[in-house]
């Protein structure tokens, strides 16, 4: 293996622990807030009430609003969703890239083992 294969595959690798490190954070940290819902609710009975559309406040995204009624009461019902889905979701969405990306590699790295085992 030359130097250039050997530095593609350690950048390769680098991208995948990112992706992948960055998928198990979101994905605890989604985890940790569910379980504090979760206890707060089981206690006391109800939850935090911190939902998407306070998270979207926060970041300086207006009360959304829409001319079609039922795509508004697609957006009602998801703002009205916990904020620990956010995190959920983005988890989700990494994961899947993660995997993605991880079986390109893998089909590219079974094709050259091939073209090197079975030369024309």
């Amino acid at each position: 293996m030359d130097l250039g294969a050997k530095s593609q595959k350690v950048f390769h690798s680098v991208i995948l622990i990112l992706v992948f490190g960055a998928a198990s954070i979101f994905g605890f940290y989604a985890l940790m807030l569910a379980m504090i819902d979760a206890a707060l609710w089981l206690k006391a009975g109800h939850t935090t009430g911190y939902t998407v559309s306070k998270v979207a406040a926060e970041y300086g995204f207006a009360d959304q609003q829409t001319g079609w009624a039922g795509l508004q009461k697609i957006l009602d019902h998801v703002l009205a969703w916990p904020e620990w889905t956010v995190f959920a979701f983005i988890a989700v969405c990494l994961s899947s890239l993660g995997a993605s990306v991880w079986s390109r590699l893998d089909a590219a790295k079974k094709r050259q083992k091939h073209w090197r085992d079975n030369p024309r």
